[in-house]
């Protein structure tokens, strides 16, 4: 704010580092790498989505799950949405704990998981499909790499709210 910098250019910025982290570690090859990638609406979400671009050009295979509906999503994060709607990569929105336990089963057999549910601004408790998904993370013996902060944990303080994704990093 204080340099004027739009919040897409930040976006993009933070995109593209996550992207060169993740090609790191199949030493520049994504080539058939299977990355699933949680995204929120807000812009933690919107990050991951232009993320999820990014390994698509680089030929990854990357698959979207977004919490909660498309009318939720605004500004920066909005304009990756519309972006990745163009190409084709598997956008899926969960709005549900039902819908995401049927759903989740297409992230069998991933590489890798990217975290972009809650961001930095995060300041109530997490529950419901958020809760769901974070809790899923934990538990499905696939890394993951969490964007800014790992969602739950409050970029303040450190406290947890209520449930935390525990981020290989």
């Amino acid at each position: 704010r204080e340099f004027g910098i739009p919040g897409v250019v930040l976006m993009e910025n933070a995109a593209l580092r996550v992207a060169d982290r993740i090609q790191q570690r199949w030493e520049g090859n994504l080539e058939g790498k299977k990355v699933g990638i949680l995204c929120g609406p807000g812009n933690n979400g919107g990050d991951g989505l232009a993320v999820a671009r990014h390994l698509f050009q680089r030929g990854g295979f990357p698959m979207v799950f977004i919490m909660g509906n498309r009318e939720k999503i605004k500004g920066d994060a909005l304009i990756n949405l519309n972006i990745l709607e163009r190409l084709p990569v598997d956008i899926s929105y969960v709005q549900t704990i039902e819908e995401w336990t049927k759903k989740k089963v297409k992230l069998q057999g991933s590489h890798l998981l990217v975290d972009s549910l809650f961001g930095t601004g995060l300041s109530r408790r997490i529950e419901g499909i958020g809760a769901a998904m974070i809790e899923w993370m934990n538990v499905s013996h696939i890394p993951v790499l969490s964007v800014d902060i790992p969602s739950g944990v409050d970029g303040r303080t450190g406290a947890i709210w209520g449930t935390a994704v525990m981020a290989e990093e």
